[in-house]
């Protein structure tokens, strides 16, 4: 019977022993590794704040491989395949966590944020707002996901949801909220305009300037709104107080400001251009913009030398944008008779607008040939210039 007890025992022993093994041996590999992860984890974080986005990912694979678990590390893999532009990659990851039953809300939600981005990068916006309103259930009060739902519902012009959605913000961080329901306001006057509804416009513009009163954007929409109610004092007024807040949008209210006055306000339009210029030391493609109108104007009035000194200062700050190079050669030209072909090319340039070069964002870089309140690439809010 002793004997029976003792192997009873050593069996027990081992088998206590096997089960704490791999326990175990994995804190033993972890303390191991634990010096090259910190490594690893601090470079990537560094490449991560340099948006170098590609190698940060490339760094955090081997961190995840070196010791996985991490849910948080996982999670930032997902979002810097996602912005390196590895979508096949980065759609693993949620697909990873979601597939345990045990996440916590927090995690679960990010997950959803993640996989709603990558839907919505792929154009499926169903799917991506299906997403978000999945990770909105698991963390209700998530800025991030309130801000990513509500972009997505103005992108697909879903305006009384976007605001409400907008207003659920308001209500976890006020300041950001205001901020964003102003901006979906501003787009929900737009398309109004664009629809030819002024007085609907016009309320949303209200609302806007209401919600957020140092938003040029709000001022110069309200402005727009006005003037195709015929109310035009009102809308110079707004406009002015567009260019007042956010010196950026001068170009912009000069266009305005020159199709309202007319051939007889010409000089008034012009003091404005000139005063403003002060106000752009910081802006320099809105301060080009400007020169560049100043310039076609004294031309268009014969005023040659006052023409050759705005383009000097367009030439200084812009000696290779389109609107310099074809300055100078309508200023050649003038009180000339250039030939036939070159005339004809001059006389189209000057019926177009004096700054034919394109609109950047001043974040991500990005083209666009007109105007737009919001970079389609970026998603950047007035952010072109």
């Amino acid at each position: 019977m002793i004997v029976l007890w003792l192997l009873l025992a050593f069996a027990a022993g081992l088998l206590v022993g096997a089960l704490a093994l791999p326990g175990a041996a994995s804190a033993i590999a972890r303390r191991r590794a634990e010096g090259p992860w910190r490594k690893l984890l601090g470079t990537a974080f560094s490449r991560v704040v340099a948006g170098e986005h590609r190698e940060a990912a490339r760094l955090l694979r081997s961190a995840v491989e070196l010791v996985p678990g991490d849910d948080g590390l996982m999670l930032l893999l997902g979002e810097e395949l996602r912005r390196a532009g590895d979508l096949a990659r980065a759609a693993r990851v949620p697909d990873l966590l979601l597939a345990r039953r045990d996440l916590q809300p927090d995690v679960r939600a990010a997950a959803l944020l993640l996989r709603g981005r990558l839907l919505e990068a792929e154009g499926r916006w169903r799917e991506a707002l299906d997403a978000y309103g999945e990770a909105l259930e698991a963390l209700p009060r998530s800025e991030e996901i309130l801000v990513a739902t509500e972009r997505l519902l103005s992108r697909l012009r879903r305006w009384d949801e976007a605001v409400e959605v907008s207003r659920r913000l308001v209500r976890v961080n006020p300041e950001r909220g205001k901020i964003v329901l102003a901006r979906r306001r501003v787009l929900e006057a737009r398309e109004h305009l664009a629809e030819g509804n002024p007085e609907g416009a016009l309320e949303a513009a209200r609302e806007a300037t209401r919600d957020w009163p140092d938003m040029g954007a709000g001022e110069l929409t309200r402005g727009d709104a006005l003037y195709q109610l015929g109310r035009h004092r009102q809308a110079r007024e707004a406009w002015l107080e567009a260019a007042r807040l956010h010196p950026r949008l001068a170009p912009l209210v000069l266009d305005r400001l020159e199709h309202l006055e007319g051939d007889e306000g010409r000089a008034a339009v012009r003091g404005f251009a000139e005063q403003v210029l002060e106000d752009l030391a910081d802006e320099p493609r809105a301060r080009g913009r400007i020169l560049a109108w100043l310039a076609d104007e004294a031309l268009r009035r014969g005023d040659t030398e006052a023409a050759r000194g705005w383009l000097e200062r367009l030439r200084r700050d812009h000696p290779g944008a389109q609107a310099t190079a074809r300055l100078a050669a309508r200023l050649a030209a003038a009180g000339t008779t250039p030939p036939p072909p070159l005339a004809r090319l001059l006389d189209q340039w000057a019926a177009e607008p004096p700054w034919p070069d394109p609109w950047r964002c001043t974040r991500c870089g990005a083209e666009s040939a007109e105007f737009r309140w919001r970079c389609r690439s970026c998603q950047g809010w007035e952010t072109l210039a």
